[in-house]
């Protein structure tokens, strides 16, 4: 068992002891400590970090090249930001923010550093086709995920690339806050620029982290931006639910903005999220309002009751948005410059 103390601001937690697969943290206000069991590991291209996913929804840091040592550094930082979820530590560049009128600042990323931050987020690699036929493959190389010049940048190239044995045409990127970031009603929104061309499909939305009320649709899904790269003037915005697949349902609204185009300019796409409604928001004004869905296996509001994690990916091809045009151009980049997560004061 080694001791060694942690130095992170904002964080209530200013000691650990590390042993095996488990993590004890000791707070310095409190008489009581909190124990942590690891449910997956995700490592970086830094080889000096892992990251440690608990299913506490907690997070750890760890340099191995000191064990050699006896020495392990460890840094706790609690995810989530809404009860029952706890706080994610330290908001980043928190002073920056506009943060809008009765709401508090929770979670935030800026994607300013030279690499994705990997407490925040795990990049997804599958070429399961998201269940809607579509042909990318989704990697974990930066020419697909990466954060350049203050932008995260999620890039499909129409190549073919093969992992683990399957191989598509499309190669393109998925990020998701699973574990690192969820909670329970909020502000979500995020400013970016979408891609253009017929069969791209970029989108910004949230699934449950835990399927607490069965399998897809059945625990819920918030379609925060859906896109089709040949109507660049449309937003589609879209809550699944009801039972799990083939007896889900979904309900929602698609809006034409006249004199917009969407591929030209940065925009900020998010919705107001709160028991018993999902409210769609534009650059700041609500375009849709949805206050009415079922659930087979609870009582309303499930399943938009429970914690959910933010994803951001772009698709190629599928039932959405229909075939690719040989006029479409590659690379078709999906551009964020930040996202952002509030709750009420």
């Amino acid at each position: 068992m080694y001791l060694s103390e942690i130095r992170l601001r904002g964080s209530a937690f200013d000691y650990c002891m590390t042993f095996d697969c488990c993590m004890t943290a000791v707070s310095p206000s409190k008489s009581s400590a909190l124990h942590y069991q690891y449910e997956s590991i995700t490592t970086t291209k830094t080889p000096e970090q892992i990251f440690f996913t608990s299913k506490e929804t907690s997070f750890m840091h760890f340099h191995p090249r000191w064990a050699s040592c006896g020495l392990f550094l460890a840094v706790l930082i609690p995810l989530s930001g809404s009860s029952p979820v706890k706080s994610q530590g330290p908001v980043v560049e928190a002073q920056k923010v506009q943060v809008p009128d009765g709401w508090e600042l929770v979670w935030n990323d800026e994607f300013n550093g030279k690499q994705l931050d990997f407490s925040k987020w795990e990049i997804e690699v599958n070429a399961f086709g998201g269940g809607n036929q579509e042909l990318q493959i989704y990697t974990d190389r930066e020419k697909n995920v990466r954060v350049e010049d203050g932008l995260l940048v999620l890039e499909a190239w129409r190549e073919r690339t093969g992992i683990a044995g399957t191989e598509r045409d499309y190669s393109s990127g998925r990020i998701r806050s699973k574990r690192r970031g969820e909670w329970k009603y909020g502000r979500f929104e995020t400013r970016a620029k979408l891609p253009i061309g017929q069969g791209i499909w970029p989108a910004f939305w949230m699934l449950p982290s835990d399927e607490k009320y069965g399998t897809w649709a059945a625990s819920g899904e918030i379609d925060i931006l859906e896109f089709k790269g040949q109507e660049t003037d449309t937003l589609w915005g879209t809550l699944h639910f009801g039972g799990a697949w083939p007896r889900n349902k979904f309900q929602g609204k698609t809006q034409k903005f006249e004199g917009t185009d969407f591929t030209k300019d940065f925009h900020v796409y998010g919705v107001e999220w709160e028991e018993g409604e999902v409210r769609w928001l534009l650059d700041g004004k609500v375009w849709n309002v949805q206050k009415e869905w079922t659930s087979e296996n609870g009582e309303y509001p499930a399943p938009f009751n429970q914690p959910f994690h933010l994803v951001f990916n772009l698709a190629i091809g599928g039932g959405f948005v229909g075939e690719v045009a040989p006029s479409t151009e590659f690379p078709a980049k999906f551009l964020v410059d930040w996202v952002r997560v509030y709750q009420k004061k």
